[in-house]
């Protein structure tokens, strides 16, 4: 990456900064008695899964869906129309974002509203409607809330917040339908009246739908979660010693020790220098080779020989637009879908902010800016060709653009809007 490059990309990237800056007010929902009851039938997701698992609603036909939230949230989509809700896996990095606008007040909302659905549903939920009842998604929220607490210092939060993560980590992670023999979680949601439960469970993972788990991600210990589950013990851990729970802090390092030696010892191939998903029901991992290999990284779980590696590996899933899902197109395991969207050629800003932010954290900062700059010269480019962002980019030209497995790409802000702030500041573009 030359220096010209970065020159030439800062302006326009500030740009575009300055216009998700201005964006997070009108981005803003609510989702009170009045929205609840004045927000008409939103049966589009019901007929969509319904298609899929060939099984019809039971519900009447005018009933409401939107579930009550205490304070106002950025949807997934922000106000482009999709995605409505306040998503659990979208809302991290929309947090990320406001994080890096200085918008405190809009965070605190959102993780007020994460542990609201904690204290009355035992979960955070995948979203906000009554058909994610049974289902989480990825569990990121106690990173983004100390991350809120780093800056702000709001110890009421911390106070509120520890009992209700400390129940969630786990009756919920750590129930029978997540425990797994190896002493790692799944992701498992038997209870969904709509989807397969292979299906709903992969929902649960954010990753709807992968090749990662060759068709059932029950049968396995995901990577992302387990990274995931890693950083909510030792935020907990944090919490716990900031408020002087001295034996309990010991006892959440302890757990995510532990979490992280076991991802280690299963998701380690030593001879690939890579971490794959494992199958601990065959006992053996499984060869896809994707960015969920990164975070363990995130999670400081990867040793210092094996972030080495991993840094090596970046070629196979990188290209002049950011960095593909997947380093190539692996078979569907799905007959419903012959296309995969969390797959190559895409890229998702998600897992690109992860990325960047892992390789950054463990040190490499030239990599780390290298492939940010490649991703968000592409984003601005687009933006600046259409005026939109979008909820995934295809980074390879004239591969699958046309490829659509349920929905097509919709414009987005959202986890969007967060890369573009989160990734510009860590690359270091608004120096």
């Amino acid at each position: 990456m030359t220096a010209d490059k970065l020159d030439q990309l800062k302006p326009r990237w500030r740009a575009l900064d300055d216009a998700v800056r201005s964006w997070w007010d009108a981005d803003m929902r609510t989702a009170h008695e009045p929205d609840i009851c004045n927000s008409g039938v939103d049966w589009t997701w019901i007929e969509t899964i319904s298609k899929i698992s060939g099984r019809k609603p039971d519900a009447p036909p005018d009933s409401r869906t939107l579930l009550f939230l205490p304070f106002p949230f950025s949807p997934a989509a922000g106000n482009q129309g999709a995605f409505p809700e306040m998503f659990a896996w979208d809302s991290y990095f929309i947090n990320l974002g406001l994080l890096a606008h200085e918008r405190y007040d809009l965070v605190r909302g959102l993780l007020l509203n994460q542990l609201f659905m904690i204290m009355r549903h035992g979960k955070v939920l995948n979203a906000n409607r009554t058909y994610f009842l049974t289902r989480s998604q990825p569990p990121l929220h106690p990173d983004a809330l100390w991350r809120y607490y780093q800056v702000t210092r709001d110890r009421e939060m911390l106070l509120l917040a520890y009992p209700l993560l400390s129940q969630e980590y786990r009756l919920y992670w750590g129930n029978a339908d997540h425990s797994t023999p190896t002493g790692l979680t799944t992701n498992n949601d038997p209870h969904d009246p709509y989807l397969r439960s292979e299906l709903a469970s992969e929902a649960e993972a954010g990753l709807d739908f992968c090749p990662l788990f060759e068709g059932d991600i029950r049968r396995t210990v995901p990577l992302a979660t387990n990274a995931q589950l890693v950083r909510y013990a030792d935020v907990l851990g944090l919490i716990a010693t900031e408020l002087g729970f001295v034996d309990e802090a010991a006892e959440w390092r302890r757990k995510a020790e532990t979490r992280a030696r076991l991802i280690r010892e299963l998701c380690w191939n030593e001879r690939e220098g890579f971490f794959f998903e494992y199958d601990h029901v065959r006992g053996e991992q499984i060869p896809v080779w994707s960015l969920c290999g990164y975070w363990p990284l995130w999670a400081g779980v990867a040793t210092e020989a094996q972030a080495q590696s991993l840094v090596k590996h970046l070629a196979r899933f990188e290209h002049d637009r950011g960095l593909t899902f997947t380093d190539r197109i692996y078979p569907s395991p799905f007959p419903e879908f012959p296309v995969l969207q969390w797959s190559y050629p895409y890229c998702w800003p998600p897992t690109m902010t992860m990325t960047v932010a892992a390789l950054a954290k463990g040190g490499y900062r030239e990599e780390a800016r290298r492939v940010g700059v490649k991703y968000l010269d592409w984003v601005v480019t687009e933006h600046e060709k259409t005026g939109k962002l979008w909820e995934k980019y295809v980074v390879v030209p004239g591969v699958a653009e046309d490829a659509v497995e349920r929905y097509d790409a919709p414009s987005f802000h959202g986890w969007a809007s967060g890369s573009v702030a989160a990734i510009g500041r860590i690359i270091e573009l608004d120096k």
